[in-house]
């Protein structure tokens, strides 16, 4: 678990993030990933934080269209590019 991400706020509530550990300003380990990554923490207010999930914002595609209605085939040679796809 990276809890890199996650730094800032724990920071704002008076703990710190040192690599792969929660800990206060003492240096008192209060939470820990372990090797399997999960995250260990009896904290409620931590483990809130750490187990917020980002949500992406969903890119919506639809078939492109020429000016007759045909769908668009992909060009093999633009293989950066998929011309038969357009945001919506």
């Amino acid at each position: 678990m990276d809890l890199k991400k996650h730094e800032s706020k724990l920071n704002s509530i008076g703990y710190f993030v040192s690599s792969d550990q929660v800990v206060t300003s003492r240096g008192d380990v209060v939470g820990v990933t372990d090797p399997y990554g999960s995250f260990i923490c009896d904290i409620k207010e931590i483990v809130d934080i750490v187990s917020q999930v980002e949500v992406k914002e969903e890119i919506k595609y639809k078939r492109a269209r020429d000016e007759e209605g045909h769908f668009i085939a992909d060009d093999p040679e633009t293989l950066d590019i998929n011309e038969a796809w357009v945001k919506v």
